[in-house]
């Protein structure tokens, strides 16, 4: 959970998810899901894991040394949320233990002792904090590929505790994913998930669990009220758009006016909608019924197009908005 909106934890599970092992280690088990800032019931949580064998794993990372209560207040509604009948660990990282807080923790979870829950501690180097803070200065485009840098830093995890409680006269199911998706819902999941092999070097909101319940997922642009959609629309058509909200409107209108320009760089693939303040590409969904792969791909080549490219144009009509130009 981030606090103040800042995306320090979230780049770090973002870190995380590309280096399992290392949490892997911690935690001496394997991990074969991984979905960042997922909803576990009415929290959101920075990840949101399923073991090898069947474990939930709930983790949540802290970067810095003043929000302790609210992710207290976190990891005790996590533990609250608990099923009994599944095996879970809740994992609470944070860069200083603090042991008043930890035993508030530790006693909350000998109260529900009717559950399966592990509660692990972890302690953070301070020397990854800050370079999370350098990291999270720049663009999107910089991000990631500075995201290596921690690398860099040796034994990221200083220190660990724990506690465990079980109860054995409850049979412990497995934990799977047991939602239900129409066959475009299903899509849109693998366009995400092909999304975070494509732009993984291009994008962090690729990242974040995708939600396609509604037949869309959103990918943020790095500026307020403007988004990217990907969905699936009435028309029956597999979309790609860039929208604008609010006072944003008029940095459409502002990349309206150079419309050439860009047509000419995205090949003439944009469509302006001058009523809705949006740019967008669409394809049939009859297209994907045939060539389901090969049309994921073109598609997601085209939503990389839409991150990449756009990435200057907005920069630069905020400026001039700001500016009045």
């Amino acid at each position: 959970m981030s606090i103040g909106n800042s995306k320090k934890e979230f780049l770090f599970a973002i870190y995380m998810s590309l280096n399992k092992e290392i949490i892997e280690k911690q935690l001496e088990i394997g991990i074969k899901e991984i979905h960042l800032e997922k909803w576990f019931k009415k929290r959101k949580v920075d990840m949101n894991c399923i073991g090898k064998n069947g474990e939930r794993i709930l983790i949540e990372w802290q970067m810095d040394f003043r929000s302790y209560r609210d992710h207290i207040r976190q990891i005790q509604d996590l533990i609250c949320l608990c099923e009994k009948q599944e095996k879970t660990i809740i994992v609470y990282g944070m860069l200083d233990f603090k042991e008043e807080l930890m035993s508030e923790l530790m006693q909350s979870v000998v109260f529900y002792s009717e559950k399966n829950i592990s509660l692990v501690f972890l302690k953070i180097k301070k020397d990854t904090l800050d370079l999370l803070i350098e990291i999270n200065k720049l663009d999107e485009l910089n991000r990631l590929k500075e995201l290596q840098r921690l690398n860099t830093v040796q034994n990221i995890f200083l220190d660990k505790k724990s506690i465990k409680i079980s109860n054995n006269s409850v049979a412990v199911r497995v934990v799977k994913d047991d939602d239900i998706y129409t066959w475009e819902e299903k899509l849109l999941i693998k366009i995400a998930k092909r999304l975070r092999e494509d732009c993984s070097d291009v994008s962090t909101n690729v990242y974040q669990y995708k939600d396609v319940k509604n037949c869309n997922f959103i990918i943020g642009s790095g500026f307020q009220d403007i988004i990217f959609k990907v969905a699936y629309d009435r028309r029956k058509r597999v979309l790609i758009e860039l929208c604008f909200y609010g006072k944003k409107k008029e940095i459409f209108y502002k990349l309206s006016d150079k419309k050439d320009v860009l047509q000419n760089e995205f090949n003439y693939i944009l469509k302006f909608d001058d009523r809705y303040a949006k740019i967008g590409t669409y394809y049939p969904i009859s297209w994907f019924y045939s060539e389901r792969e090969l049309m994921i791909k073109r598609f997601c080549r085209d939503v990389k197009f839409y991150l990449v490219g756009f990435n200057n144009h907005l920069k630069h009509a905020v400026e001039r908005c700001k500016n009045n130009i």
